[in-house]
């Protein structure tokens, strides 16, 4: 779906709407008085277990760990075999090893170790709690669905092609070709070859689950094609579309797979785009409703907030439209593949050739809609000293351009939107200029209000109250009146828990994150009910019985730190570099971090 963002609460993170205004009326000096200092006290949650990965690679990087939807098992995953671990002592109870097809390979370079490990190769269901299996390690390609509570293989299915061998053995042999296949050279040049040849190293770039219809979408070498996973069957075959593939998505009113490829890893440059294809595919049975051409390159972009590690490609479903959301909006009827929407700036080919993934239209906030109208940000009068930031609105129904703002910012980008009532309210970033925050109204574009923010900008997406906006810039927190503007409070975050990272109500309570500590205020006196060391952490969670805190979504390396529901500091694990992984349970009770082959379990209280 398209970011839908309105005056209700936002999930997950947020468990029930606020029932008080009481917060904005709070004096000044409430939060103000919080700036004792923190005692130097660090708790760590206890050891309960650690289990070694008798199949864990040596590089970390191809290590894989997953919880299970009921908490009782963990899954680890490496080009070598597989274990599911019991969560509760640790105890391996299903087991399967791959390791000759990893010893066969002893004396390789970094770049052929890499190719190699690709000979198996697994995903992970976690709705079934199994493995697929991708062997070509054998003679026969094979598919294999393994059931992690009894070890079994469920299926096998040999008639999917989708391995590339070939590539494999053409970047193996460019990189002997260049004579320093056994120098430290020779194994960057058999990477660099094998990244060249070998496109999808990974098989999730090919491949997509479809929990609604039980199946896996694979694009096999043969086209695209979907198995059963309850059978492992080929249920069906396309072989009219080509390319990597950029989305796969169902659509459930009309029984449809919407289909976007792009340009595969081998054919890909920087600012051409050549594989185009949109598509709409019966689930039954792989037929072409409808096939066309889009018109932008792929890009991979930022929601507004965080950092060049965010970035995922911005294509949805929205209701019986898709969005392709790109350097400009492409918005297309699901039931026909007509072009409702598409935008441009006047110069798109210069933007896509001139440094596209370093530009500020990347980082825009997503679009945002009310269902009938679909509001973004648009960038406009394009200079070599940068682009003027504006707005528009479109009619989804006729694809009307309704309006469009003028000069909002120079090279100062949006990055939050909020629907309230008849407003649109935008929050701009920490870019050194003063734009702040803006009230447009939702049916004109006209700018109603402006609020000045200094320097900071907005740094934490909008939270709301029905009928306030709470908008956090560095280590201010001011509560707003959405219709006009009008500030109703405004608060500074001590220096004890230093710049704000996320502002969260709980229950009567306001827990207030820094990057250096956490605050607990009352919501009905304004109080300061706990204060604690939490550094590192940018988010905060509810996990019914406790609260968590830690780093999002750079969560593996993050430290943890767990607190019960009126702020009190009950264990905190630390962060480490290198992690494969980290599983937080589900009640927030334990914590699973993965390093060097090892699991360790922390009870965190």
């Amino acid at each position: 779906m398209l970011h839908v963002r309105t005056a209700s609460p936002r999930a997950p993170r947020t468990c029930t709407p606020f029932t008080s205004l009481l917060l904005a009326l709070l004096p000044l000096a409430v939060l103000a008085a919080c700036g004792s200092s923190l005692p130097a006290v660090e708790t760590t949650a206890a050891e309960e277990w650690t289990h070694v990965f008798r199949y864990a690679a040596d590089d970390d990087f191809f290590n894989q760990a997953y919880l299970s939807d009921d908490g009782q098992s963990i899954a680890l995953i490496s080009p070598r075999g597989f274990e599911a671990v019991d969560a509760a002592g640790g105890v391996a109870r299903i087991s399967s090893d791959r390791e000759s097809f990893w010893a066969t390979y002893t004396e390789t370079s970094r770049g052929e170790e890499r190719i190699n490990q690709e000979k198996v190769n697994f995903i992970y269901v976690p709705y079934l709690h199994a493995v697929l299996e991708f062997n070509y390690g054998r003679r026969d390609e094979s598919i294999s669905l393994i059931d992690l509570a009894t070890g079994e293989t469920l299926w096998v299915n040999e008639s999917i092609r989708w391995s590339h061998e070939r590539y494999q053995l053409t970047a193996r042999a460019l990189a002997f070709g260049l004579g320093v296949s056994s120098t430290a050279e020779g194994a960057a040049a058999s990477d660099v070859a094998s990244q060249i040849a070998f496109p999808e190293v990974y098989l999730e770039e090919v491949t997509t689950l479809v929990p609604e219809l039980n199946a896996l979408l694979i694009q096999s070498t043969d086209g695209l094609a979907m198995v059963s996973l309850e059978t492992g069957e080929t249920l069906w075959t396309n072989d009219e579309l080509k390319g990597g593939v950029a989305a796969l998505l169902y659509h459930e009113p009309t029984h449809s797979v919407i289909f976007v490829n792009s340009d595969t890893g081998a054919l890909q440059v920087e600012g051409f785009q050549f594989v185009k294809e949109l598509a709409r595919l019966s689930a039954d049975t792989g037929d072409v409703v409808w096939k066309r051409r889009y018109n932008g390159d792929i890009r991979h972009k930022v929601n507004g907030f965080g950092q060049w590690e965010d970035r995922e490609i911005d294509i949805r479903l929205m209701d019986d439209f898709i969005v392709l959301n790109f350097l400009n909006l492409e918005v297309y009827d699901v039931n026909t593949g007509e072009e409702v929407i598409r935008t441009t700036t006047g110069a798109d080919r210069a933007l896509d050739l001139i440094a596209p993934e370093a530009q500020i239209m990347n980082f825009f906030a997503f679009p945002v809609t009310d269902g009938e109208v679909v509001y973004r940000v648009k960038h406009g009068n394009v200079r070599l000293s940068g682009i003027d930031v504006e707005m528009e609105a479109f009619d989804l129904s006729t694809g009307e351009r309704l309006w469009e703002t003028g000069k909002l910012s120079n090279n100062n980008r949006v990055v939050d939107m909020l629907l309230i009532g008849d407003r649109l309210i935008a929050g701009f970033d920490e870019n050194g200029s003063r734009e702040g925050v803006a009230g447009l109204h939702r049916d004109t574009g006209e700018q109603l209000w402006k609020i000045d923010l200094g320097r900071g900008g907005v740094t934490v997406p909008f939270m709301w109250h029905e009928e306030a906006v709470w908008v956090v810039s560095g280590r201010r927190l001011l509560v707003l009146n959405p219709f006009d503007g009008e500030v109703w409070n405004e608060y500074a975050a001590p220096e004890s828990i230093g710049r704000l990272e996320d502002v969260r109500q709980i229950d009567d309570k306001v827990f207030l994150l820094g990057n250096r500590g956490l605050a607990v205020m009352s919501m009905r006196d304004g109080a300061l009910l706990a204060e604690s060391i939490a550094p590192g952490a940018n988010r905060v969670y509810d996990f019914g019985s406790v609260v968590m805190a830690f780093n999002f979504p750079e969560i593996k390396d993050s430290p943890v730190h767990t607190f019960d529901r009126n702020g009190t500091l009950l264990s905190s694990v630390r962060g480490a570099s290198r992690r494969s992984g980290l599983l937080i349970a589900a009640d927030g009770t334990a914590v699973y971090a993965f390093r060097g082959g090892r699991v360790t379990k922390y009870r965190t209280r």
